[in-house]
């Protein structure tokens, strides 16, 4: 590391010095100073030591001594074994220090977190000979075991505020409300987004200050929100909403910075991208409060960071607060495998990759609270870190949107009063592990199953998600040459012993989802949503009570919808903003009020010139399995919206909620539905109908009926080894579909594993096969009920297997005795399988004592066939004979049994001799388009047609008249060609 000034002999005693009778400022016994009684007094002023240039030369600080900084020094790498200090009384004095690297095993000390350094200190770590890929000290402030980093600037810069009007481009003048921030010319501040645009957020510097306003060295490129609104609630009266920009002040006293400049050139608009950073290692101690990072980080270097505490155990009393930390190349502040850690009141602005980040997911017990995260961008691909920081990864994007300016690894920590003020992905990612093992195959934690700690009064908006939880890393290798520990993500499933609960969490402005949860049951009370595309979109049985869904606010610029409505991730043409999304379920919305939804029906133009529907709806369903109905009450709607509920129809855009039609609501008190009287509420077109309907249009429930509460809902679940590719069609016997005929095809690539039923009527199904089950031989069944012994109408699985039954449950001999079976009970002859499932167990969380409506189960029943497979024959049938003066035409179908090619027919005249004599006429390909009634006889449904039509001219055939018509349809496999049903019935002409 070069020379070394090590100054052991020359040193200068308190007692013999001018500095004697200041105790109060340099005594290092003081409290104010948190040093150990033990420190020595011997102490020496940074003058005393380096004269002259001593800028390459490396300097030691000896145990038992202590350096007083009393002048600007630049230098090589400094190593503190004793203690380096900014003394109080050298606070009116700028202090730079130049460094290449820090090595603390001493203090480094400027304030106390009683008397906080009211100086100016500026820390710049620059260039030097290390490599940066293997020396954490190139640029690097390192705290070592027993080292201790003490850094206590001004923290009344450390708070944030809002606007206190709009700021309109062009201007330079704006106003705040008044919340305890300090400014002074020329502090840099940043002013956050308002639209669903994060890059909208702006950084100033303060030209001056007047008595209100504030004025910026620069006209605003962007509009920025600054008026509080008010709604008005029918429950709760009089809703004051706030989506003013925040501001932050970036500028502290106390700074760390990356050199700027590299030989004579000055780099005055840019950091290096391998820039500083300071890491805190186990049995180090830090303390930090009101101090400036700026440009630090390095970027697509595992472990270097702005503020990093690395393998840090457990780290009560150590924190990060009231500082900035902005510029970054790499990340924000990292909690590394350190518990116990108070992260507050600290701004974050335009880091690259995840911001605030718990690293591995096992660090656990650390409050992060009242921090505020604005501009969170996304570091080049080839230096990301993670998957989830790979804004190249499409399916990042359009499920799991990286980056997150909160990233949270473990649910064990007090996560409060946080703000993500725009991202390029997520607001708030919790991205839990199934579990963590150490270096013996131990499971040490298990993120996924562990209960939530505290995670309240935080607000997420302009992203593409607000608060998320779902994506996780998986255990496939994403083999990532800056990280071989990444992993591809995979879908995640929370579910905490206990239930947990989430309060006054606010989502608005992102463009996506507001929040999206998949887990067991959790619990969002008094939410605030406005502005989202969908407000709060839920997998499985979640409960939203005592909150707000804004359809639509005030903060509606023209350029911010055209942003929204063009978006590419709007790929998925879910232009409809919407309340609350139906889709796995069940949910529960209760107390909640739905507040400026569209009141007429709306369209948007895209830059395309396609025409949307952009009507801002309460309720919207999009698909998914619901496994039983959701649940609502008390809701109230002010003003009274164009349309309550939604369900696209099969002209429509999106078409997934169309063929599903499982998604409904029980309506408890009438709310939702107009009324006074409870209801199911169920999609128009679903199966749910029963035969004599008694379900009644209500005004706003577009594609809806509702129907008397006394009908259950269930439903009926088959799945095979990958329950994501088992399309099926469902037939009712009174000839009902799942799915308009005409449009069948369409399921290939929407497929679905389940259809709903209700129990009123008496009725059965059939299912068929899109595709030849018996390839896979892994189905399994289920039903979910409402009551318990509910049991699910007969259902044939058509075409699956030979002899097929179901394992543990009661085979009966005949279909009569199955219908009345009070069993989970199956019937089965040759092709033909019946099953009837009835629902006993309790279905649901198995958590606390919060509970999801009624639901019982079945359980799963595995489906257990002959291996032999199925044969393939010729079927059809002859279905009229018209006769005209000139020709007469035969209609009819065939097909090929359980293929899905079309097949030609051979038409024959059979004269009436013995021994009959046949007479081809002329071949026909079965060329028209099908029905349900005869898929289902063929056991399988391709995209080719199933009927003909053969015209028989008389002047042709006239030689045959009195012969019988002989239709035969012409095998695709090794199975015989076969006369169809119908055959020398008809006479050839009349």
């Amino acid at each position: 590391m070069g020379k070394y000034l090590f100054f052991s002999i020359i040193f200068l005693f308190i007692n013999s010095c001018s500095l004697k009778n200041k105790q109060d400022d340099i005594d290092l016994n003081s409290e104010k100073f948190s040093v150990k009684p033990d420190q020595p007094l011997e102490s020496l002023l940074i003058s005393q030591v380096i004269n002259g240039d001593n800028k390459d030369l490396d300097l030691i600080i000896p145990h038992n001594k202590t350096y007083i900084l009393d002048k600007n020094i630049e230098i090589g790498h400094l190593t503190i074994n004793g203690s380096l200090i900014c003394a109080p009384n050298f606070a009116s004095r700028d202090l730079k220090l130049k460094v290449k690297s820090i090595s603390i095993n001493g203090s480094l000390i400027c304030g106390t977190r009683l008397n906080p350094y009211l100086g100016n200190f500026h820390i710049s770590l620059k260039d030097s000979e290390l490599d940066p890929q293997s020396n954490p000290l190139y640029r690097g402030i390192l705290v070592h075991h027993g080292g201790r980093l003490l850094l206590h600037g001004n923290k009344n810069k450390g708070n944030w505020t809002r606007l206190d009007s709009h700021l309109n481009p062009g201007e330079k003048l704006i106003k705040v409300s008044q919340n305890q921030v300090t400014f002074d010319s020329g502090d840099k501040i940043a002013v956050g987004s308002t639209s669903f645009n994060y890059e909208e957020s702006e950084i100033f510097e303060i030209e001056s200050l007047e008595e209100s306003s504030i004025k910026l060295s620069k006209e605003a490129q962007y509009f920025h929100w600054g008026e509080i609104q008010n709604f008005n609630s029918p429950s709760k009266g009089n809703i004051i909403f706030d989506e003013r920009a925040e501001v932050i002040n970036l500028s502290r006293n106390i700074k760390i910075t990356t050199d700027r400049t590299i030989g004579d050139i000055s780099l005055a608009n840019e950091f290096p991208s391998i820039g500083g950073h300071v890491m805190i290692h186990h049995h180090g101690f830090a303390q930090i409060s009101g101090v400036e990072f700026e440009g630090l980080g390095q970027e697509g270097i595992l472990g270097r960071y702005p503020i990093h505490w690395h393998l840090a155990g457990n780290s009560g009393g150590q924190y990060i607060k009231h500082s900035s930390i902005h510029h970054s190349n790499q990340r924000c502040i990292v909690i590394h495998q350190t518990n116990q850690l108070q992260v507050r009141s600290n701004s974050c602005y335009a880091n690259k990759g995840h911001g605030i980040f718990l690293e591995d997911g096992n660090e656990i017990e650390n409050k992060i609270t009242h921090n505020i995260v604005m501009k969170t961008l996304a570091p080049a691909p080839e230096k990301s870190l993670l998957v989830s920081e790979n804004i190249n990864k499409s399916e990042n994007q359009g499920r799991y949107p990286s980056v997150a300016s909160f990233w949270i690894s473990n649910p064990d920590n007090f996560i409060q009063n946080n703000i993500s003020s725009g991202s390029v992905g997520t607001g708030f990612w919790m991205s839990f592990k199934k579990d963590m093992k150490d270096s013996d195959g131990q499971i040490i934690a298990e993120p996924l199953i562990t209960n939530t700690d505290s995670f309240d009064n935080n607000i997420a908006h302009s992203s593409l998600v607000g608060i998320t939880w779902d994506g996780r890393p998986g255990w496939e290798n994403a083999n990532n040459p800056l990280n071989p520990s990444d992993k591809l993500l995979l879908q995640a499933h929370y579910a905490p012993e206990k239930t947990p609960t989430f309060n006054n969490l606010t989502a608005y402005k992102n463009i996506l989802t507001g929040i999206y949860f998949r887990g067991t049951t959790a619990k969002f009370s008094n939410a605030v949503f406005a502005d989202n595309g969908w407000n709060f979109w839920v997998a499985y049985n979640q409960i939203l009570e005592d909150s707000i869904v804004i359809g639509r606010t005030n903060n509606h610029q023209e350029s911010d919808q055209k942003f929204f409505y063009n978006h590419p991730l709007n790929r998925y043409e879910r232009f409809r903003k919407t309340g609350v999304v139906l889709y796995d379920g069940p949910f529960e919305v209760h107390k909640t009020d739905f507040l400026n939804f569209s009141t007429e029906k709306e369209n948007f133009e895209l830059d395309n010139g396609q025409i949307v529907n952009s009507t801002v709806v309460p309720f919207t369903a999009t698909g998914g399995s619901n496994k039983y109905v959701n649940i609502t009450s008390q809701l109230s709607f002010n003003p009274q919206p164009k349309y309550k509920m939604h369900i696209e129809s099969i002209d429509e855009k999106i078409k997934t909620a169309s063929f599903l039609n499982h998604s409904t609501i029980r309506d408890l008190d009438g709310s939702l539905n107009g009324t006074s009287s409870p209801s199911l509420i169920v999609a128009k077109n679903s199966l749910l109908i029963p035969f004599i309907s008694t379900c009644t249009s209500k005004k706003g429930l577009y594609n809806f009926r509702s129907c008397p509460a006394s009908f259950q809902e269930g439903s009926f679940v088959f799945r095979d080894n990958n329950p994501w590719v088992t399309p099926f069609l469902v037939l009712r016997n009174d000839g009902k579909t799942n799915y308009p005929f005409e449009h069948w095809n369409v399921l290939r690539y929407y497929p679905n594993n389940l259809f709903t039923f209700a129990s009123h009527g008496l009725y059965s199904f059939k299912l068929l096969p899109l595709y030849e089950y018996n390839q896979f031989k892994k189905g399994r069944i289920q039903t979910n009920v409402e009551k318990i012994n509910q049991h699910s109408p007969i259902v044939e699985i058509v075409s699956y297997g030979n002899n097929c039954s179901l394992e543990n449950a009661l085979k009966v001999n005949s279909y009569e005795s199955l219908l009345l079976s009070q069993e989970n009970s199956f019937y089965t002859e040759g092709e033909k399988f019946f099953v009837k499932l009835i629902g006993k167990e309790k279905l649901g969380p198995i958590t606390d004592s919060i509970s999801i409506g009624s639901a019982y189960s079945s359980g799963d029943y595995n489906i257990i066939c002959d291996d032999e497979p199925i044969k393939k024959s010729v079927i059809g049938e002859i279905e009229s004979v018209e006769y005209l003066a000139d020709e007469t035409i035969v209609s009819g179908w065939a097909c090929n049994k359980r293929s899905s090619n079309s097949i030609d027919v051979a038409l024959y005249a059979v004269s009436k001799s013995k021994p009959a004599k046949s007479h081809f006429l002329k071949q026909v390909p079965t060329d028209l388009p099908s029905d349900p009634s005869i898929v289902f006889k063929c056991g399988f449904y391709g995209n080719s047609p199933k009927r003909f039509r053969a015209v028989l001219p008389k002047s042709e055939f006239s030689q045959y008249s009195d012969h019988k018509i002989s239709v035969l349809g012409q095998s695709i496999s090794s199975e015989p060609n076969k006369e169809v049903e119908g055959s020398r019935r008809y006479q050839l002409f009349k």
